[in-house]
């Protein structure tokens, strides 16, 4: 299990099954909030079965999932999709809207950035963001994240923009 410290008080920690409950209940507390700009976490996780589940047996056995521990609390979480032959990882989050404006994403997904990129040593990093997901689309900048291009996913609506972020030499 990897656990990483961000600051003090806000801390990620490897998904468990003993976190399950946790889980389910912040996607449960949060379903409108997820189901935002095309996000499919909250059809995914419909009990906490299905979160364990995912755990176990994940769907993509290259994601590292983290939580976002915050004072003790189960705030969101970040995760890093890494393809270590392609030199590549893809970055993702939520955040239960309860916690949000409180920087949580933004430092959690630094600390996962720079993970990726001095542990991993993969030299590209992405993320893909809704159009309309102004929050988001400042944490990536603010992140050095530059936009790369815009795209259409099948059965959303509205553009995504790619964001990326290269290891610097």
């Amino acid at each position: 299990m990897i656990i990483l410290e961000v600051e003090r008080g806000i801390g990620l920690r490897q998904f468990s099954i003993a976190d399950a409950p946790y889980i389910f209940e912040l996607i449960d507390g949060n379903r409108e909030h997820l189901s935002q700009y095309g996000d499919d976490t909250a059809g995914k996780y419909l009990n906490v079965g299905s979160v364990i589940r995912s755990i176990r047996n994940p769907v993509n056995t290259n994601r590292l999932r983290f939580g976002i521990w915050y004072f003790g609390n189960l705030t969101g979480s970040v995760n890093l999709t890494v393809d270590v032959d392609k030199n590549h990882a893809r970055l993702g989050y939520y955040l239960g809207a309860q916690f949000q404006g409180k920087g949580l994403i933004a430092k959690s997904a630094k600390r996962l950035v720079l993970y990726a990129l001095n542990v991993k040593n993969v030299k590209l990093v992405d993320a893909e963001v809704h159009e309309d997901n102004a929050r988001s689309i400042r944490v990536l900048e603010r992140l050095l994240f530059i936009k790369s291009g815009t795209f259409v996913k099948p059965k959303t609506e509205g553009n995504f923009l790619l964001y990326v972020r290269a290891k610097k030499r």
